[in-house]
């Protein structure tokens, strides 16, 4: 669901998602539109009681990605948050700006490097995006040491 105040939209974006292996998460980018700015609270959420992993906020500018044809930002944690191996987890965001753009034929599943990153569908009319439109184009992460 969209909120439209003016020519700035509200918006919540969210996926579920786990690996199969722990993996530190670092940040997430995400898609914007070109020359604009957007306000946003990225979180990570562990599903069975809700808590917290990680939240970061603030204004970003998105910009034209230098190795595929789209805009975007990064939203980088201050901390990087330990993922622990077949743990759901909720990504979401609280995007307010103009509309962007946004991924579509999105996979439930990518294998990287060996590192298996699965993803469900949000349930929450409120939320705009699923497994397979989503307005999360990369997850920055590094193996667990």
């Amino acid at each position: 669901m969209s909120l439209v105040v003016g020519h700035v939209t509200i918006y919540l974006t969210a996926l579920l998602f786990h690996v199969n292996t722990p993996v530190m998460l670092h940040g997430v980018q995400h898609f914007g539109s070109e020359g604009d700015n957007y306000t946003v609270s990225t979180e990570v959420k562990d599903t069975i009681n809700g808590s917290s992993l990680v939240k970061q906020s603030g204004s970003y500018a998105s910009e034209k990605d230098k190795t595929l044809s789209y805009y975007g930002f990064s939203v980088l944690f201050d901390r990087p948050v330990c993922l622990a191996e077949n743990k759901e987890c909720q990504l979401e965001s609280f995007m307010s700006g103009r509309n962007s753009w946004y991924g579509t034929e999105g996979q439930k599943s990518v294998d990287c490097q060996g590192v298996v990153f699965t993803f469900g569908t949000f349930k929450d009319r409120l939320c705009r995006g699923n497994v397979t439109v989503s307005q999360f184009p990369v997850l920055f992460w590094s193996a667990r040491r």
